[in-house]
């Protein structure tokens, strides 16, 4: 029985109801997290669902990792003024005015105390871009907690209504106006810019021994798709394909609750899965897309959108899953130019993502 892998990116250590969307598609995923957490720490039942615990993929020594983490205790509450361009601009290759900056605060934030960057350019940038990951993972946490605040006050926006209402009755259009003013607003784009955060979990993917393990990579961002398409097209000359798209809800609710709704779907499409992972692999081994296999392909999709209208709430409209194959051309090299390196194609493979959108 074909297992397909994926591996999330370009966050480290994500939320698991963030992740398991994704189990429609995977039988397995996995994500980059430095320090891993403590043994006994990731819940088994996830573990067993496929949603794998987090590891390292590029390990620092004892001593490097030691002051790595007494940084990062250090940097809270400084994470504006850290990020600042400074960092993302180092991850890019980009040497300016700004690396002063960016080490500048670690010095001030480290008196007394020499910064002492890890010897070696390689070293130092492995450096730079863990830091700028573990800045997303802070900033992510504040952005959860406004959402939750919002959240609510949201809830008790009937009972508003009602107050500003009084005893009057209102006609549908000026309810509609309170309604709207009452609403939460939505976070604005996120803190850390997705492509710089994709920068930094790229120099992690080239020294990751085991990413070979995972046919597929998923992503929350379809900015980062269309930035790996253009670079696709001017290689190959063609754009990639959409080779499967998946219905899901709108409002992807979060919560205890909302995950094990989506643990129980992944477990209902194990079936079509387990054809779905046979055929994503010949596609990514180099197998040609015939319309006989993007055929087949959609077929997946449908059964695997039924499987999603099990989490489905009551109207609300959709968002979709959508695998992305790169033909001709593995995700490793793209991946690669984005960061602002070059190694060699790995094989000729067909690089494929999914991506929520």
């Amino acid at each position: 029985m074909t297992k397909l892998n994926a591996l999330f990116f370009p966050e480290t250590s994500p939320q698991a109801a963030q992740l398991a969307p994704f189990l429609l598609l995977c039988d397995s995923l996995h994500h980059y997290a430095f320090p891993p957490l403590p043994d006994g720490a990731w819940p088994e039942e996830l573990a067993r669902a496929g949603l794998q615990p987090g590891y390292n993929p590029a390990p620092l020594p004892p001593e490097e990792e030691a002051r790595f983490q007494a940084l990062l205790r250090e940097l809270h509450g400084h994470e504006g003024e850290f990020y600042g361009g400074a960092l993302s601009s180092l991850v890019a290759g980009v040497r300016d005015r700004d690396e002063a900056t960016g080490w500048s605060l670690v010095s001030r934030l480290r008196a007394g105390r020499q910064p002492a960057p890890p010897g070696g350019e390689g070293q130092e940038q492995l450096w730079q871009a863990r830091l700028v990951l573990k800045l997303a993972e802070l900033l992510a946490e504040e952005e959860r907690e406004i959402a939750q605040g919002l959240a609510a006050v949201s809830g008790r926006e009937t009972e508003l209504l009602a107050a500003l209402k009084g005893g009057e009755e209102l006609d549908e259009e000026e309810e509609a106006e309170l309604r709207g003013l009452m609403a939460p607003q939505p976070l604005s784009r996120p803190a850390v810019n997705p492509e710089r955060l994709a920068r930094a979990w790229t120099l992690l993917f080239l020294l990751d021994k085991r990413r070979e393990e995972s046919a597929l990579l998923a992503t929350t961002h379809p900015e980062l798709h269309a930035l790996l398409a253009e670079s696709h097209e001017a290689r190959t000359g063609v754009p990639p394909r959409e080779v499967l798209r998946v219905s899901l809800p709108a409002a992807l609710a979060t919560g205890e609750a909302a995950l094990a709704a989506w643990l129980a779907a992944g477990r209902a499409a194990g079936t079509t899965r387990e054809g779905l992972g046979r055929a994503l692999a010949e596609v990514a081994a180099g197998t040609p897309l015939t319309p006989e296999r993007l055929d087949g392909l959609r077929h997946f999709g449908q059964e695997l959108s039924r499987a999603a209208l099990t989490v489905r709430p009551a109207g609300g409209g959709e968002r979709h899953l959508v695998v992305y194959a790169y033909e001709s051309l593995p995700l490793l090299p793209l991946l690669a130019g984005l960061a602002g390196r070059n190694p060699a194609p790995a094989g000729n493979g067909t690089g494929l993502l999914a991506v929520l959108e």
